[in-house]
């Protein structure tokens, strides 16, 4: 324009959904191989009075759903949660409250008096990459195999319990990318620092982190029906689910499309009979949760183009 600036057109959804006006800055950054990142400022660190803050307020008796509140409260980015009971809080509520903060990521307890508690996030989430949780994630769900895959051949039952102890872990990283993804939304995280490309990427990686939760959820069931009737999955099953499990995680990760064909024939071959054993169905269940991390990987390959 008049000779000396060259101009760069910025998609309409793009500043639509990233509310931008005129005299909003977006930067250009030079990435040394010839290209060039089109971002936003980083956010501003967040301050004490930025802080999202919420307040449970349970009665005696309902201790219950503590857990299941305070895992969507840590989700949905709350970074303070009061909880208070009158007269004074429950040894059962504070039992409770022990099981949810150990599979919550960085929940401490910052306050403790005779009718509440505040619990607060000390986790810097920011300094956290996604591939870093979900490499997490896809370890905790190769190591649940590989136990299985030990106890076929020793039927040592601690094998089993490893196994859905392990269950634990594997909710905590997945309740972590809930909150990461989240915080990305909001604006509180870069997508630079969390490593993703842009705010339509978090559906698929949300889809993706799912499937590895429930993959986990599903040998857990399998470890408990064989510790209560015993047997032992067959040397084929176990194949299957390991080839699936790699060739989804190739797939979604890095774009491999040989390995989406594999996990469809595999899914598609096993499904070729017809089963009513619980143990098969399980298998089965397994092999279709890898078929979701594809459909993961086909939302994510539609949106890059």
């Amino acid at each position: 324009m008049g000779g000396s600036t060259y101009t760069v057109s910025l998609p309409k959804n793009w500043v639509l959904f990233n509310r931008l006006k005129k005299g909003d800055i977006v930067i250009i950054e030079e990435l040394g191989d010839n290209t060039l990142l089109l971002r936003l400022p980083e956010p501003e660190p967040m301050t004490l009075g930025r802080i999202k803050k919420a307040q449970l307020n349970l009665a005696q008796g309902e201790e219950l759903g503590l857990e299941r509140m305070l895992v969507a409260l840590y989700s949905a980015g709350y970074d303070e949660i009061k909880i208070t009971q009158s007269p004074i809080i429950s040894e059962r509520l504070r039992s409770k409250l022990r099981s949810a903060l150990s599979k919550l990521s960085g929940m401490e307890v910052v306050e403790d008096a005779a009718d509440y508690i505040v619990v607060q996030n000390i986790l810097d989430e920011s300094k956290l990459s996604i591939s870093k949780t979900l490499d997490r994630m896809e370890l905790l769900v190769r190591s649940m195999l590989r136990d299985l895959e030990r106890y076929s051949k020793v039927s040592d039952k601690e094998l089993l319990a490893s196994i859905i102890s392990r269950d634990d872990e594997l909710d905590k990283f997945y309740f972590l990318l809930s909150r990461q993804l989240t915080l990305i939304l909001l604006g509180r995280t870069s997508y630079a620092k969390a490593g993703i490309e842009g705010s339509a990427h978090v559906l698929p990686l949300k889809t993706y982190g799912k499937a590895l939760e429930e993959s986990g959820d599903t040998l857990v069931s399998i470890s408990r029906r064989l510790m209560e009737r015993g047997g032992v999955p067959t040397k084929d099953q176990l194949k299957l689910m390991s080839k699936a499990f790699s060739s989804a995680v190739k797939a979604f990760r890095y774009d491999d499309r040989k390995a989406v064909r594999e996990v469809a024939a595999i899914y598609s071959s096993y499904f070729q009979e017809t089963y009513t054993d619980p143990l098969n169905l399980l298998v089965g269940r397994f092999l279709a949760l890898c078929i979701a991390m594809i459909e993961a990987w086909v939302d994510k390959t539609a949106l890059k183009a």
